[in-house]
């Protein structure tokens, strides 16, 4: 991270990028360095952004295999059944045995 932070600090944003209409948005540079050197990236805002923000339903196909890498498909699915029940849950304690490994 440190060499990128090293790069961002050598770039100076002289226009403001163009953002495409319809999704997947692409956002264009250009963009020059404070050296002088001009460079135009084309950058996609991947599903998931807050521009292009995931369903319910994405989220949890995207986190339960991460969840259960960890807790197992069974603690997995009890925890996402849980957290989408959490108005019903009467004492949040309850559900730290659903998120310990």
């Amino acid at each position: 991270m440190a060499g990128g932070l090293n790069e961002r600090r050598r770039i100076e944003f002289n226009t403001r990028p163009r953002r495409t209409k319809d999704p997947p948005w692409i956002v264009q540079g250009p963009w020059a360095t404070k050296d002088g050197r001009t460079f135009r990236e084309h950058v996609v805002v991947v599903q998931g952004a807050m521009e292009d923000p995931l369903s319910p339903a994405k989220v949890e196909a995207k986190e339960r295999p991460l969840l259960a890498m960890v807790l197992g498909g069974a603690r997995a699915d009890q925890l996402i059944d849980a957290i989408w029940n959490l108005g019903s849950v009467g004492n949040v304690g309850e559900l730290r045995p659903l998120l310990s490994a």
